[in-house]
């Protein structure tokens, strides 16, 4: 299993992400009509290393959803667990990408930062 943040693309973080949000967020339900076919490719290869549990939700389920749902086609079709690992390293993730924004903004937050002093 992969346990370093820099073996990991571009895609892979993201999806990484998106489904860190999805536990975080919707209790682990995974819309699939967010996903592509790239997507769940590298979800399965995730299952293959033991780094996620992901799998498809019964047709019960997506149906019971569906009808909760405002828009029809946008209820969870999947589900998906992290490992401690998976969980480490999306937090890896989300402290990199937190610390570029606040990079890229840094001159105006002190800006903020010095006039509410």
């Amino acid at each position: 299993m992969r346990t370093k943040i820099d073996e990991f693309n571009k895609n892979e973080k993201s999806l990484l992400l998106f489904f860190e949000d999805c536990l975080v967020n919707k209790s682990g339900r995974v819309s699939s009509v967010h996903m592509n076919k790239e997507d769940m490719i590298i979800a399965e290869k995730f299952v293959e290393e033991g780094l996620i549990d992901f799998g498809r939700l019964t047709f019960e389920i997506i149906e019971k959803f569906k009808k909760m749902t405002i828009n029809y086609n946008l209820g969870p079709t999947h589900w998906v667990r992290f490992t401690d690992e998976a969980w480490i390293l999306a937090h890896q993730l989300r402290k990199i990408k937190s610390n570029k924004y606040i990079e890229s903004i840094k001159q105006k937050l002190e800006e903020e930062m010095t006039c509410h002093t």
